[in-house]
């Protein structure tokens, strides 16, 4: 098989349908031999119920169903871990992105020389004033962390070679930090500029795009507790030096300090630190454990046309 594209649908009734006949008119403009992968992520609507009849005209078109709500990430790479394809097609079903990019895709990879994933990037990020200031801030936040450098702010957008979707499903992790993993994974990567319309409204919360930069900073990278350490023991040298200071300042000059505002907000500080530091310790305890039990990341309750 040529290609296998592969998706996921959650809450994506309203575009299910029109998604599936563009990525089929797109693929067909330069092979026949293809799959698209549907991955059920326990969708709320008709989602799915789309899906199935495209299934029962088309053996080319094939779902799979989750039996739980598992994200976005674990869902697609479970589509990824069913498909045959000799190149791999990650693309959004909102079509925000242009399902044309697989042929686009297609041609760089097949044309240029030594080239094992091409992928989108967008130089202008989508969306209103929070959408933007927040997707940059967590790009920022996370190179600082981890050491990885990210080309703009790439998208799942990406034509993959077999070997490196083989690679890409070597790593077993339980939470999965998709962008992270696709880029240190290495292979030949060649980033792309794209255009990703806007839909008018994000999936994720202010809340839910915090928890995704402590999560993938943590999956990433220690450099967290190396901060806390070093800030531990600039504290500590700090108060060394202050208590060295009142002990002269009483024994030699009879200079008695006061002043309980000042202890006050010593003792705070240190306290809003000490809990910080325990905070960020406990979640990477919490993800070691998570990670120890080797739970599988999905459940499959049904599969159509595999």
């Amino acid at each position: 098989m040529e290609i296998s594209v592969v998706t996921s649908l959650y809450k994506s009734e309203n575009y299910a349908g029109d998604f599936c006949k563009k990525m089929i008119q797109s693929i067909e403009q330069f092979t026949t031999d293809f799959e698209i992968i549907f991955v059920d992520d326990c969708s709320p609507d008709g989602s799915k119920e789309i899906i199935k009849k495209y299934c029962e005209i088309d053996s080319r078109i094939k779902l799979i169903e989750l039996s739980a709500n598992s994200g976005a990430a674990a869902a697609r790479w479970e589509g990824m871990n069913c498909s045959k394809g000799k190149y791999t097609f990650l693309i959004d079903a909102d079509l925000e992105e242009d399902t044309n990019l697989v042929k686009q895709f297609y041609d760089k990879i097949t044309t240029e020389v030594d080239i094992d994933v091409v992928f989108g990037y967008l130089e202008l990020r989508k969306g209103g004033l929070f959408e933007k200031i927040t997707g940059r801030v967590f790009y920022k936040f996370f190179e600082i962390f981890s050491g990885i450098k990210f080309i703009g702010s790439p998208t799942w957008a990406r034509l993959m070679s077999r070997s490196y979707v083989e690679a890409l499903l070597a790593y077993n992790e339980t939470h999965l930090f998709a962008i992270g993993i696709m880029k240190i994974v290495g292979f030949n990567q060649v980033a792309v500029p794209i255009i990703k319309k806007n839909k008018g409204y994000s999936s994720y919360s202010l809340a839910g795009k915090l928890t995704q930069t402590l999560d993938s900073v943590i999956s990433f990278s220690d450099k967290p507790l190396k901060f806390i350490s070093v800030l531990g023991v600039f504290i500590s040298i700090s108060a060394i030096i202050f208590i060295s200071y009142i002990i002269i300042s009483n024994l030699f000059f009879h200079k008695f300090l006061e002043g309980w505002t000042s202890l006050i907000a010593a003792v705070v500080l240190m306290g809003g630190f000490n809990m910080a530091a325990i905070g960020i310790v406990g979640l990477y305890i919490g993800k070691t454990f998570e990670e120890s039990k080797k739970r599988p990341r999905v459940s499959v309750r049904n599969k159509f046309n595999f």
